[in-house]
């Protein structure tokens, strides 16, 4: 029997092999590459500085070795490479959710992650993350999944959810049972301290590792831990679009987890009736303002009169729906709350608390309340109709994990009130990213003064009241 030459091997669950005499080695070490910053010491004449330099990093390693999860990306860009991979051979059964019945997009979510079983997977916030982690180890006889969270909030949240339909235990939070069950649910802070030995033994009671909230995986933390476990199945979940990831970031998570093997588009499942398709309204406001970022945030956001005055007052023509006003400081909360009569400012010193209050405040036919972005990921509010941010920023995937909010199908379209900040360099950036991010999350984005906004926000109050009658 003719034995088959392979370019590429996987020589471990982590890790694979090309020959540096390959000839495409070349070419791939030039392609699976990253920008990274580094500062290096100079000298100004007498003065010492630091040189910003830009250097370029290859996954692949001179000698040839590279993260096994690469192999996907280097399927694609590469069909006619013969590669050998280790696989988990598994036997499939009928998927039993206690009888929740799974949307087409999440069976197909769930076909994909069997057939490559490494990968992340992409569903927007609101389209049943969680459910289709069930239904991939609900489809797999025997099957063991370590589940990895980044806070105690998601740890207990997931935990109740997954307690549904499977035997479930938890690492972490201030628990740790070290049995493991068909679901363990653990903390990357827990298995952080563990030593290497630990971390290499998780492969002997585990067939598979989720990751949660998966565009965080890119990091130190999440790296050695599944680089170091050895588990073959590998799925990550995220609600933040890869195209809003760094290269770096999409590279390291791509290394340890895999490429992005399915993805559900927000038009996609706005089309379907699954989730609402929110519209952006990005007030202009100006307030010169000059000095360090302290001031600037300070003068410009949290104390800029003219600037929470107008959001208050588009606020008092959205009256009657149910609005969150998202702020980072419980200062400029409480400079809300003065301007908006009956709002209320929610406090707590815990995610989990904040979202009992949330939920209890939001509960009322018509509701307004001010809480801190402390919220923002992992924590779920179904029945938000406005969603207000006041706080400004330009992370990228707190902006997504807020925004997300809205996308919970409703009769109406949800609102999202934003400010287009001019005056400043640093706010008018932070504005313009903001922009940016909801014009890729697909939605619709409308700029404009505030007589502007107040005039469509008059136009969709009519609509919206046409239809109710």
């Amino acid at each position: 029997m003719r034995k088959i030459a392979f370019d590429i091997v996987q020589r471990s669950p982590s890790w694979a092999w090309i020959s540096p005499n390959h000839p495409e080695f070349e070419r791939l070490r030039k392609e699976l590459i990253y920008k990274k910053v580094r500062w290096e010491p100079a000298w100004w004449g007498k003065k010492r500085v630091w040189r910003k330099k830009i250097i370029k990093v290859s996954m692949i390693s001179e000698r040839g070795w590279f993260l096994s999860g690469l192999l996907g990306e280097i399927e694609k860009r590469y069909p006619y490479l013969k590669i050998r991979k280790m696989k988990l051979p598994y036997k499939l059964q009928k998927i039993n959710l206690n009888g929740i019945q799974l949307r087409s997009y999440q069976n197909e979510a769930i076909h994909y992650s069997l057939e490559h079983q490494r990968g992340i997977i992409h569903i927007p916030t609101g389209g049943g993350k969680t459910i289709i982690a069930a239904g991939i180890i609900a489809s797999v006889q025997d099957f063991r999944c370590l589940f990895i969270v980044h806070t105690r909030e998601l740890l207990h949240q997931q935990y109740l959810f997954f307690s549904r339909f499977f035997p479930t235990r938890i690492w972490g939070g201030g628990q740790v049972d070290y049995y493991p069950a068909t679901v363990t649910i653990a903390t990357v802070q827990t298995l952080s301290r563990w030593d290497e030995n630990e971390i290499k033994n998780l492969r002997e009671h585990f067939d598979g590792i989720m990751v949660d909230e998966a565009h965080h995986s890119h990091s130190d933390t999440y790296r050695r831990i599944l680089i170091k476990s050895e588990i073959p199945f590998r799925i990550g979940l995220t609600a933040t679009p890869h195209t809003l990831w760094t290269t770096e970031e999409y590279m390291k998570a791509c290394g340890v987890i895999g490429p992005i093997i399915y993805e559900a588009k927000v038009q996609q499942l706005t089309q379907q009736s699954y989730l609402s398709q929110p519209i952006v309204l990005m007030v202009k406001t100006r307030c010169p303002v000059y000095g360090s970022w302290y001031w600037v945030r300070r003068e410009g956001i949290i104390e800029n009169e003219q600037r929470n005055k107008t959001l208050a007052h588009l606020v008092e023509l959205l009256r009657g729906r149910k609005i969150l006003i998202s702020v980072d400081t419980v200062e400029q909360g409480k400079i809300l709350a003065s301007l908006v009569p009956g709002a209320r400012l929610v406090q707590g010193k815990t995610p989990r608390r904040i979202q009992h209050l949330l939920r209890q405040a939001l509960n009322h036919q018509s509701a307004i309340v001010i809480a801190t972005t402390v919220w923002k990921e992992g924590i779920d509010i179904p029945q938000l109709d406005v969603l207000v941010v006041a706080g400004g920023g330009r992370s990228r995937i707190s902006v997504v994990q807020r925004a997300g909010r809205l996308l919970r199908p409703k009769d109406t379209n949800p609102l999202l009130i934003d400010c287009m900040d001019y005056g400043n360099d640093y706010l008018a950036s932070h504005s313009q990213q903001r922009f940016q991010i909801y014009r890729a999350l697909g939605w619709n984005v409308i700029v404009g003064n505030e007589k502007e906004i107040e005039r469509k926000i008059l136009q969709l109050k009519e609509k919206r009241d046409a239809k109710i009658l």
